[in-house]
Parts: structure tokens; sequence; C-alpha cells
């Protein structure tokens, strides 16, 4: 592009930019500003008009005019913006301020800027500006952070640009001020909407200690030193009664706060050290160190021990000038009253401390300040608590760990039974003071909560959100469950109520032989309900062997039982594998290495298949039936035909009726009976007092017929078995 045609376009695009910027602010004096939509399509036709490239339109061919274009159209716009950024502001040029912002913005929606550049002259604007001016720019932000971070990556573009303008603002910031801590709080809830929970640039991974900001409090003169020397090394002399032993204080010993308070001023206030940075209680001794403030644990416990006992001492004082006697006395059950909860909803955390060697005194006295210093104590224990081997191993099990967040220290197990001793000692301190049951419930769920942050950045920030569920997996799920909850349900298996009672009636038995378990015709549903029968025997003493104390006589006793009931749960689990191997062998490549229960429930289903096909059959059988009974039938005198039993239709008996149709027949039409017939008829009919044949009776059916019928005799066993069950 020609020097001529670049300063033609430059003066073009300035032209436009500051006509939109004047037209913009004519309507808001008026009263109607434009929207962001009507924003956005000013910029586009007037860009147009002007012959402005979109970033979408750039080309190997026209990248040298493209990038002129680029960058004639963001300096003119960042021009403007700093043009109309200036300081002190009234609402207007503040309200001017905002225009020039949104055409930026809208020029990069539509693509005529670099995505990065609204960000970028945001970030311009902080730097130069007082933080009383940076306020209406967050207020700017937070109103369209919608169009500035649309589509953003959090590690790289905008994110990075986004994070160090709104970092670096809030560590500008007093924290004297009430305004300024209502403008951090603004900026802290902004990021937490502009990033996604799992964003890794604020969550500190590798651990990392805030040790910029101590706490610094008034030195000893040099006799006062000495002199605290002395009682310290006095007090060491009396601590080392035992190697690695603390010696434990009374409950009534005196206050050190009042019994030595220089030396204690100087022991309490050199805790926060500790507190601001606790790797230093691993840290290797100097060269030229005492053996009394050799090991930094021992300084840790001392120090510790006499703020309790201060502490505990300044709770009862407190207790006796409000007129209680009863020294750490809480009811479990005592309710807060709401004018307990209103004034604790008026306490609050400082970060500084007021370290005058006047004020610890009244300091000690204010149940707020011992409250501070005891969480504080909390937070120490919970750290040092993570360093024991099994934390260390249960942290290690962690997949993917974060090995950066991973401290290296291990804590003694000693100094570990040290501290928890003093961790339950400070809740009860805890508890001790007015409202403290509420108070320690709700750092104890703080400091969980914390745990749970802890392991979430030990496990590298693994993200919340699970993939999608997978449509024709969970579609075959819920068709299973359809199919389980519409199946069937299985058949009682004892039409008689119990499995004795239907064997006794299977088998018709009728003596006392009879009535032995005959396991050969049934013997895999006898073993496996044994073998269901043993497994619960076997879980209840297994129960029962958890509850019972070590080393005691009920627990051998559970023991040498309950080893004869696995024994013989593994000999019926091989006699049920055995008695299944000669009539399921086809279910055996279902049941892998024998499994039992899943070879029972096999056998089921394939009973239950067979039950339903027999059901279906007894339907056209009924039907059949039903059609037989809509027949007319004699009554007879037997007790056998109360049965109501239909006639056997065997070849014998069809032909003879046969031949009984066809004589009625031959009589109708006239035909004289034969002789052989009317012999035969006459010799084998019923006269009036005969006997009954011998030879003609029905087993199984109970009484003596009177007078047995000849379609009787002719019953099928199968039928007459149908016909006993409907009776029954």
């Amino acid at each position: 592009m020609a020097a001529t045609g670049l300063t033609a376009y430059r003066q073009g695009i300035q032209t436009v930019v500051r006509g939109l910027a004047g037209q913009l602010q004519e309507r808001r004096t008026a009263g109607s500003p434009a929207s962001g939509d009507e924003i956005r399509q000013l910029v586009k036709e007037s860009f147009e008009r002007c012959g402005a490239l979109k970033r979408s339109e750039l080309t190997e061919d026209n990248r040298s005019k493209a990038d002129v274009c680029f960058v004639t159209v963001d300096r003119t716009l960042e021009e403007l913006v700093h043009e109309t950024a200036v300081y002190p502001a009234d609402e207007a040029e503040l309200a001017h301020l905002q225009d020039a912002l949104d055409l930026l913005l809208a020029a990069y929606e539509e693509g005529y800027t670099e995505e990065t550049l609204p960000l970028s002259v945001l970030a311009a604007l902080m730097e130069v500006r007082p933080i009383s001016a940076c306020e209406p720019i967050v207020a700017y932000i937070e109103s369209r952070v919608g169009p500035l971070t649309k589509g953003m990556e959090y590690q790289r573009g905008r994110g990075p640009i986004l994070l160090r303008l709104l970092n670096d603002l809030l560590r500008r910031l007093p924290r004297s001020q009430s305004q300024s801590v209502i403008l951090s709080g603004r900026i802290l809830m902004l990021l937490s909407s502009a990033y996604p929970l799992g964003e890794k640039s604020g969550v500190n991974l590798r651990g990392n200690f805030n040790i910029g900001k101590g706490t610094v409090f008034e030195q000893e003169a040099e006799k006062e030193m000495e002199g605290a020397k002395e009682d310290a090394k006095k007090e060491d002399v009396k601590m080392e009664v035992e190697e690695g032993e603390e010696e434990e204080l009374p409950k009534d010993a005196e206050n050190p706060a009042e019994s030595n308070p220089s030396q204690f001023y100087t022991t309490f206030w050199s805790l926060q050290r500790v507190f601001n940075n606790p790797p230093l209680l691993f840290a290797a001794p100097p060269a030229a160190s005492t053996s009394a403030d050799a090991d930094p644990f021992r300084t840790l416990k001392n120090g510790l021990r006499q703020t309790l006992a201060a502490f505990a001492a300044a709770t009862k004082k407190e207790k006796e000038l409000a007129g209680s006697a009863k020294e750490g006395a809480v009811s479990g059950k005592a309710k807060e009253s709401e004018v307990d909860a209103e004034e604790g909803l008026e306490e609050y955390f400082f970060p500084k401390f007021l370290t005058s060697r006047n004020l610890l005194e009244l300091e000690l006295a204010d149940s707020n300040f011992r409250r501070q210093i005891l969480v504080q104590m909390l937070i120490l224990f919970q750290y040092l608590l993570s360093l024991t081997p099994a934390e260390r191993t249960r942290v290690q099990s962690f997949h993917p760990l974060n090995a950066a967040a991973l401290s290296p220290f291990v804590l003694q197990t000693e100094n570990e039974t040290w501290i928890r001793e003093m961790r339950s000692r400070t809740l009860d301190e805890l508890d001790s003071m007015d409202g403290g049951r509420r108070f320690r419930k709700a750092v104890q769920l703080v400091l969980q909560r914390e745990q749970n942050w802890m392991d979430w950045k030990l496990r590298s920030c693994a993200p919340f959100t699970k993939p999608s569920l997978d449509a024709a997996a969970e579609s075959e799920k819920a068709r299973a469950k359809l199919r389980a909850a519409t199946r069937k349900t299985k058949k009682f298996p004892y039409k008689m109520g119990n499995p004795n009672l239907n064997r006794t009636w299977q088998h018709n038995t009728t003596t006392l032989d009879g009535f032995e378990p005959n396991v050969a015709d049934d013997e895999l549903n006898y073993i496996l309900r044994e073998y269901r029968l043993e497994k619960n025997r076997v879980k209840q003493q297994e129960a029962q062997l958890a509850r019972a104390a070590p080393n005691s006589s009920q627990r051998h006793e559970i023991e040498a039982t309950l080893e004869q009931k696995r024994i013989r749960l593994q000999a019926l689990h091989w006699r049920a594998i055995r008695a299944a191997s000669t009539q399921h062998l086809r279910h055996f490549s279902l049941i892998g290495a024998g499994d039992v229960e899943k070879l029972e429930s096999l056998v089921d289903d394939e009973r239950r298949r067979k039950e339903e096909e027999e059901e279906r059959f007894a339907e056209v059988d009924g039907k059949d039936a039903a059609v037989d009974e809509a027949t007319p039938k004699k009554e007879y005198d037997s007790d056998s035909s109360v049965l109501g039993l239909h006639e056997r239709k065997s070849p014998e008996v069809a032909k003879g009726k046969e031949v009984s149709d066809v004589k009625p027949q031959q009589q109708e039409a006239g035909t004289p009976e034969p002789e052989d017939a009317a012999r035969k008829n006459a010799g084998g009919g019923d006269e009036p007092g005969t006997p009954p044949p011998k030879d003609v009776t029905m087993p199984g059916t109970p009484g003596t017929p009177k007078r047995p019928r000849e379609e009787d005799v002719a019953m099928q066993d199968g039928e007459v078995e149908v016909k006993r069950q409907r009776v029954e």
C-alpha cells in the first residue's frame, strides 16, 4: 500500500471512529444511549464503508495490506480510549469513556481487532490511574464480562491478561480501608465468575506459605533478655525430666502471663513465626546453638503449653466475673439465645494484631482474641498431622499425584501423639468459652473443607465435570431394569407349603420308611438349599467374631466353630457342582470357576421358562377341557366318579364306539342283528346282581368302586393326575 493510500486510509478510519464516538455521546446526552447490538451494527456499517478488513478475511495475497489495516484500526481505537480517559472525571466523562470502550469491544466482536486488544487497553488504563479511579473500570468489566470472556482460553490469550489485570489491582488495594475491602470482594467475585472452579491459576499448586507479612513485636532489652534466657534454661531443666517426654502442667498451674509477663510476652508472640511458616519446625538448627534451642519442636511445645495455661486462666477469670462458678460445664443440649447469635455476627477476624507489650494483658482478656490464636493452633495442627506416615501413604495413592504440593517432611510418632493431645486440649478450650460449641463446630467444618481442598490439589486439580453418559448403554440399562421389573414372579416351588410336605405328597408316602429324604431324586435343589443356609450361618459367625473382644475365650470358640462351618461350606460347594454336572452341564461355561450362586440363578431361569411354557400348554388344554365339561355326564355311584374323569381314547374304545354307532343305524334300517353280535352282547352285558370283576380296579383312587364302568377303566394316567390336581 502506497504512503498516500495509507495516510488516506488512516484518516478515514480516524474520522469514522471519532464520528461514531460523537454520535454515541450525542445519543447519551439526549437520554437514549445506544445498546450493544446498535453499537455493533453502527461499527459494522461504518467500517465496511471505509474498506476495513476483518481478521477472517486475511489471505496470503493481501497479508501486507491487511497487516497495515489491522494496526491502523487497533491504534486508532486505543488512542480514542486514552483521550477520553481523563482524570479526575465527572459522570459525563466517565460515560464518554464507557462509549469509547464499547466501540473497542464492538470492533473486536465484529472481527476488526485482535482479541486481546480490549483487555490490554483496560490493563494499561489500570496501571496509570489511582485506585479511586480504577473502580469505574472494574464496574465496566463487571457489566461486560460476558463479551469480554466469550470463548476465552484460560491458559493463553485473554485468560492470563484478565487474571494479571485483576490480581495487580488486588495487590495495590490497602487492607485498612473498608471501601478497599469491598472492592477487593468484588474483584474476587468477578474472578470466580469468569474462571471455572477447577482453574489452577489461583489454587497455589505448590502449597507455598505467605511469609512476606510477618508479625513484628517489641524486643527485650539486654538485661531483660538475659533474665528471660535464664528463666528459659530453668524451664528446660524442668522439662528434661525424661528424654523426649514432656512434663505435663497440672490443672491448677499458675498463669505464666502473670508470673513472668516479660518472658511470656516473647514466648507468645514468637509463636507467630511458626504459625506463619510451619516448615521452620523441620529446619536444621544453627551450628552454634545450645541444647535448649536446638529442637524447634521443644520450643513450640513450651510456647503452646504456656499459651493454653494463660488462656485457661483468662477463661476462668471471665466466668468468675460473669457469675459462673462451674469451669467448663457446658450443657450438651443448651440452646444459644438469639442475642448471642446476633452478637456472633458482629465478631470479625483481623489479619493483624496489636503487639504492644502493654496491650497483651487486655488482649488475653478478650475472648475473640483468644479464639483467633486457638484457630491458628488448629490450622498448624492440621498441617502437621498431614505429615504423618499413615497420611503420607494415603496421599501417595492419589492418581495423578501432584508431587510439587507434597511436603518432603515426615512427622515422628512421638510428636504426632503430642499434637493430637494438644489438639484435643485446644478444642476443649474453645468449648469452655461463651458460645464455644457453636464456634468449634464451624471451625471444624471449615478445616474439613480445607482438607478436601488440599486433597483436590494433590490430585492435580482433577476436573469436577463428568463425561456425558453413553445413550446406548444407558438405554440398555433401562431396558434391563424394565425387563426385571415386569418379569413374571417365580412360582412358589412347594405345592404343599414346605419342602417336607411337598416331598411326602409327591412320593405318596404311606409308611414311615417313605419319610426318609430321597436326596437322589432332587439332589441339586437339596444341596443348594443347604449351601444357602450354611453360607448365612458363616456370615452370622463372622459378624459375631468381629464384635468379640480380642484374645477372649468367646472369640476362640467362635473361630473354631467358624472354621468347621467353612469346611462344610466348601464340601457343599463341591457337592453342588458335582450334582449339577449330571443335569446342567450346559451351564458350566457361564459360571466361571464354580460360582454356585450364578449356577442357581441359571437353573432358576431355566425352570421359570419351562413353567411358563407349561402354563401356556395348560391354557390350551383348559380350553379343550371346557368343551368336554360342556357335554352332559351321567352321575356315578362310585367314589372315583366324583372326579368327573374322561374316557380313555384308546383304539379299542374308539372301535367299540364305531360299532355302537353302527348298531342303531342298522336297527333303524330294519336289518336284523347278527347272531354272533347278539350272542356277544348277551354274554358280555351287565345283568342286575352281577358282581364286578376283580381285575378291573383303579389304583391310586380312594375307595373301592361299587360298579366299575368301562370308561373308568380306560382312563389315561395323565388325565387322572390332572383331574386330581384340579380337585385338590
